[in-house]
């Protein structure tokens, strides 16, 4: 993300999804979660690319 490597995280349950990230070297991290649970028929998520945007802007 912005040229920078990631451990990063989601997951779905129950009606919650949530992604969560930290940069390689522990300076910068982050977490969201959503009680939106939301998919589209192709099987890829609207609340998750909402989730990642979010993510990005905190990582810049």
């Amino acid at each position: 993300m912005e040229g920078r490597a990631l451990i990063f995280h989601t997951g779905a349950d129950e009606g919650f999804m949530a992604i969560a990230g930290m940069t390689l070297d522990g300076k910068r991290a982050f977490a969201a979660m959503t009680n939106t649970f939301g998919y589209r028929p192709d099987g890829s998520s609207w609340t998750m690319d909402s989730l990642g945007r979010a993510a990005e802007v905190l990582m810049k």
